[in-house]
């Protein structure tokens, strides 16, 4: 009904004959006004809505009281205005001959301020008092802009509160300065420049509203009896002064202040005396509550009044009294509100961050009393709701930064490895097999605890150890697969989660002795093992995941393969996933055996573009100095499938390939002995590659900025390295024919 009493309006369908006095009208009731964008802007547009045609001809009009055919104006003017008055325009049509909609987005401008009376019934026909008294000036209130084509879009619109103008974009409203330039730009459609090119702007107006410039006509609405029930005395309420309203003392204060007053006048009088059913009161109610309790908690005094709570008995003599209800108030509180609002709410942040610090070096029974809150299975799932299933990684980072302030307090009171920083370490690794499996895609912050832990101190990563970490996190990478398929359950972008959780790994491992899984006796110390590691007499003591590794050859296989897919797919773990592969392949034939089939495939199968890591692993690998460091030599140049044979056969088909295996043989040669002594034996295989490596590089004509190490095509391009590694490789060559 609202809309009905201000957009409602009428238009007259005319028929006027010019040979005789009669004419023909149709009033007809519109809500808004159609209009062609064809003209270039509204008035125009109007001008051509109340000319109408011309009848005559063939297609005269009959008049009915002549019974005659009469040359005829047939128009359409507005018979009466709306308060509102809204136009649409036209900037939608239908192709026919390509059976499709369109959206046309010609320029078309519209003013600001509108004058209606030419277009209306008085406006043409009218006399001069009846044009002075009628309301016909109108002013601009608000656009719907669309954007987009016919199939698809957006609207957002424009509104003008006062004079000042708002954009409301679904749930984004900001102000903006509307004036004749940002009109143009943001409604009027039509071509701009972009670059040194013409394009069309794809957002324009679409409809458009004007209200009526007239204040009659809303306080004539006061004067009529509201209740339909009860007819009260002009005594006992008076809504038509509005000078009984308190005058505000900012002239610019919203109307809604007025139309409340207005309200509180007439609810004192007893105008509006039918009640809100209770459903919809009950809701205004709850709504209004929740609004206030919500002002109150997220409150910037509010928060600092929590923070000077839990701070309040920190320096109390009898702390150990009052820890657990500060430890408690400061979980409830930051897990429970602070990390729950938007980030430029978060007030004091740092403060919080510092209290918390504080909290946690006053006593050993902090730490202790937080891990427990977090961990326990009694309260709410700390642990899996903030590290794993929380989608916002800031809150994520926050969550772990506690964590990790806690284990360090419990470690300066060393009491890491006691009762209390056990039974936590156990809950939280019980998640990998609970929940991890599910909930991998935000799992980067609960690795990076389980590192930081590891690089507390040596017995934190034994205590890992014999927690059963590598069991649980080898099971969780590899699943159920087989014969080396691992690498098809996770992308690079899962794995990037996980690295974290292979240095943890890495930490592990540089804190155990294999020695009892050698099958050679080590004539040097594994450089990759921190000092003061310890053999122990029983090798199941190592741990039930090392000891599987280290003897099951499928597991072994399958841990590899997916060692090395880790390595080539996120370089920036390759480091990480070298020196876990040397501290296994140590002294160990059987996985050394192992990786360099498997190092051999992934030189033969992977992109050439993506090598690089893999040969960085393998000149780490080739570099470690036990007794199995000929053999691993040995796999790498010999034979068909080493590199010296895939240069051969890659040399035509795939050269980028060809000319890496060249230039990693070039590093390998100048950086390790046993490798140079070893060519020694193949330096006829080693002098056919050093001359395809010329032949190529003289057969490019022009110098390439494109790299043979990153660029994804196939053919070599002529670069600086390429012409470094052929010079090295020239030289390795006489060296090796002038010693023979």
């Amino acid at each position: 009904r609202v809309l009905f009493r201000s957009h409602r309006s009428e238009l007259v369908d005319q028929k006027i004959c010019h040979e005789c006095p009669h004419r023909s009208e149709l009033v007809e009731p519109f809500m808004s006004l159609s209009v062609s964008i064809r003209a270039g802007n509204l008035e125009e547009s109007l001008e051509q809505f109340i000319n109408g045609e011309l009848l005559e001809g063939d297609n005269a009009y009959l008049c009915e009281e002549c019974n005659e055919k009469r040359t005829t104006r047939k128009r359409t003017c507005i018979k009466t205005l709306p308060k509102t008055l809204v136009i649409h325009l036209k900037r939608f049509d239908y192709d026919f001959d390509r059976n499709k909609a369109f959206k046309s987005d010609e320029y078309f401008s519209f003013p600001n301020q509108l004058d209606m009376l030419p277009y209306t019934l008085v406006g043409l026909e009218g006399t001069p008092k009846q044009r002075r008294e009628l309301s016909s000036l109108y002013s601009l209130s608000g656009v719907v802009v669309h954007s987009g084509q016919a199939s698809a879009g957006h609207y957002y619109s424009f509104i003008r509160n006062k004079n000042t103008w708002y954009k409301f974009n679904d749930d984004d409203v900001s102000k903006v300065e509307l004036n004749d330039q940002t009109m143009a730009e943001e409604c009027f459609g039509g071509e701009f420049k972009s670059k040194g090119s013409t394009r069309n702007r794809y957002w324009s107006a679409y409809i458009l509203l004007y209200d009526q410039q007239c204040d009659m006509a809303l306080q004539s609405q006061w004067k009529k009896p509201i209740s339909p029930t009860k007819r009260l005395k002009p005594s006992r309420l008076s809504l038509t002064k509005l000078s009984d309203i308190p005058d505000s003392p900012n002239p610019h204060q919203d109307r809604v202040n007025e139309l409340e007053e207005l309200i509180k006048t007439g609810e004192k009088s007893g105008l509006f005396h039918e009640k809100l059913p209770p459903l919809v009161r009950n809701g205004i109610v709850e709504a209004n509550t929740k609004l206030h309790k919500e002002r109150a908690v997220f409150n910037k005094g509010y928060f600092s009044f929590v923070r000077k709570l839990v701070i309040t008995n920190i320096t109390n003599d009898n702390i150990k009294d009052y820890t657990h209800w500060s430890v408690t108030l400061f979980c409830n509180f930051y897990l429970h509100t602070f990390l729950h609002i938007s980030e430029p709410f978060q007030f004091q942040e740092a403060a919080w961050m510092d209290t918390f610090k504080v909290l946690m070096e006053r006593d050993v029974s902090s730490p202790i009393v937080f891990l427990e809150f977090i961990s326990s299975t009694r309260h709410h799932d700390y642990l899996t709701r903030h590290l794993l299933l929380c989608p916002k990684s800031l809150i994520r980072s926050k969550f772990a930064q506690l964590i990790k302030i806690a284990l360090d307090c419990l470690q300066s009171f060393m009491s890491l490895l006691e009762d209390n920083g056990i039974v936590f370490i156990s809950r939280y690794l019980f998640l990998i097999s609970r929940e991890l499996s599910e909930n991998h895609k935000f799992s980067d912050h609960y690795f990076s605890i389980l590192y930081h832990y590891v690089r507390i101190s040596g017995e934190a990563a034994q205590h890992l150890r014999t927690r059963n970490y590598v069991s649980l996190f080898v099971n969780f990478l590899l699943g159920n697969c087989v014969n080396g398929d691992s690498q098809l359950k996770w992308t690079a972008g899962q794995l990037n989660n996980f690295s974290a959780g292979y240095q943890t790994l890495q930490g592990i491992l540089q804190y155990t002795s294999l020695a009892h899984f050698h099958t050679v006796e080590a004539t040097s110390t594994n450089p990759y093992l921190k000092t003061d590691v310890r053999c122990d007499s029983n090798p199941e003591v190592v741990s039930e995941g090392i000891h599987q590794i280290m003897t099951d050859g499928n597991l072994g296989n399958n841990l590899v393969a997916h060692l090395l897919f880790v390595a080539h797919s996120l370089p920036s773990c390759s480091a990480t996933i070298s020196n876990i592969v040397c501290m296994l392949c140590w002294c160990n034939q059987s996985i050394t055996n192992i990786t360099m089939s498997c190092v051999i495939t992934k030189l033969t199968t992977v992109q050439a573009h993506e090598l690089k890591p893999i040969f960085t692993l393998l000149l780490q690998l080739l570099a470690l100095n036990d007794p199995y460091r000929i053999l691993r030599v040995e796999h790498v140049i010999d034979g068909s499938n080493g590199l010296l044979g895939l240069v051969k056969s890659c040399s035509t088909d795939d050269p980028k390939r060809a000319y890496q295996c060249v230039k990693f043989l070039t590093q390998l040669l100048r950086s390790n002995p046993v490798a140079k002594e070893h060519i020694l034996r193949h330096v006829t295989d080693w002098e056919w590659s050093v001359n395809w490596l010329k032949s190529a590089y003289e057969t490019e004509a022009q110098v390439s900025t494109l790299s043979n190490d990153l660029a994804s095509c196939k053919g070599f391009q002529r670069t600086t390295s390429a012409q470094e590694t052929l010079s090295n490789a020239t030289a390795l060559l006489n060296e090796f024919e002038s010693s023979q």
